[in-house]
């Protein structure tokens, strides 16, 4: 905790008590967040380390843990067990949980990699992972969920999109609409692939070419 400390204000969220946290001095990585800047809540101090930082309504609580420089903020909730670490920002009211593990570019100052925002939602035992130059945004009502795995350079998930079960997404890969990516289909290719509208992949396809698909909704 040697970089933030209690303001002794607290609140109940799914009846557990969290606390109010205040830098005790610059948080390297959020230019914004000098000594003294009111932040979000977590349950304990162990929920941040790294110059991790918690702001606004957001909370992080459980045996979940954020670090080296991860940003939480808006009204998101981060619980259960999740990891998260590196160029990760999730705001809005997105919802991390269960053993979800969001790993973004590492190192000090490194740029945004991963962004999840808006009513995502990341649970289950799912996998995000880019390195540097790379980069993921969830956003909307998109839903990453069980052992679903995006890895890769240039992902974006948006609307009603799912990725579950085994699936794999990697390389440049675009979901949009209500496309449903499930089984354990793999989209994997460097020219990009975009599934749209209501297209429902399952079963063990594998998808290396340039790609699109769109199902329009019959009513």
């Amino acid at each position: 905790m040697s970089y933030f400390t209690f303001t002794g204000e607290s609140k109940v969220v799914d009846n557990v008590v969290v606390h109010q946290i205040v830098a005790t001095e610059c948080v390297r990585g959020h230019g914004g967040i000098q000594r003294g800047t009111i932040g979000g809540y977590v349950q304990s101090v162990d929920n941040l380390s790294d110059n991790a930082w918690v702001a606004d309504d957001a909370v992080i609580m459980g045996a979940a843990h954020a670090t080296d420089g991860v940003l939480i903020s808006g009204r998101v909730v981060v619980k259960d067990y999740s990891y998260i670490s590196g160029g990760v920002k999730i705001t809005d009211l997105a919802v991390v949980e269960d053993y979800a593990r969001i790993i973004g570019a590492q190192g000090e100052l490194v740029p945004e990699s991963i962004l999840i925002c808006d009513d995502a939602t990341i649970s289950g035992h799912a996998r995000l992972s880019t390195t540097y130059g790379g980069s993921i945004s969830i956003c909307n009502s998109a839903i990453v969920e069980k052992h679903a795995t995006l890895t890769g350079g240039g992902i974006r998930m948006r609307d009603h999109a799912i990725a579950t079960d085994n699936s794999v997404l990697s390389s440049v890969v675009t979901l949009s609409g209500e496309s449903y990516i499930g089984g354990d289909v793999v989209l994997n290719s460097i020219h990009g692939v975009e599934v749209s509208g209501d297209t429902t992949l399952m079963g063990y396809q594998h998808i290396i070419e340039k790609t699109s698909l769109h199902t329009a909704d019959p009513f």
